[in-house]
């Protein structure tokens, strides 16, 4: 619910925090006390989606920034489980590359890169899906 606070690697308190919530929920808590991102579209959907749950029973996320964090968390809650698929190296960047690549007509190539010629800004051939940023980084 949370994601934009969580670090790769170097700080584990957002996972646990989110655990810890997540915790709760499972307990029968208060939805209004879970932490969220609000300025994350997809975060709020989630949490609509939630507070209109009557019971839950499991909370589970997909995501590679916990691989870090796989002790910490289980030293909070022992009951985690983990499921890790691992891919072959080379075939999981090269599907990465193609989902990060833009696709555009060969005509609005030509007529996206002229319009950052004139304006003197970026021009992207591809999108990265795994960070949020205006694009001057």
């Amino acid at each position: 619910m949370n994601p934009s606070c969580a670090v790769f690697s170097g700080n584990p308190q957002p996972h646990l925090n989110a655990i810890s919530e997540f915790q709760k929920l499972l307990r029968g808590g208060d939805w209004a006390c879970l932490s969220i991102d609000y300025s994350r579209p997809y975060s709020v959907r989630t949490y609509e989606k939630l507070e209109v749950m009557l019971e839950l029973s499991l909370i589970g996320d997909i995501a590679y920034y916990y691989l870090n964090y796989v002790d910490d968390l289980l030293h909070v809650a022992p009951a985690c489980v983990f499921i890790c698929i691992k891919r072959d190296r080379g075939e999981t960047v090269s599907g990465w590359l193609k989902k990060s690549f833009i696709n555009r007509w060969r005509l609005s190539w030509l007529v996206d890169m002229l319009k950052c010629i004139l304006k003197r800004t970026l021009f992207y051939t591809e999108c990265n899906y795994w960070y949020e940023h205006d694009g001057s980084q």
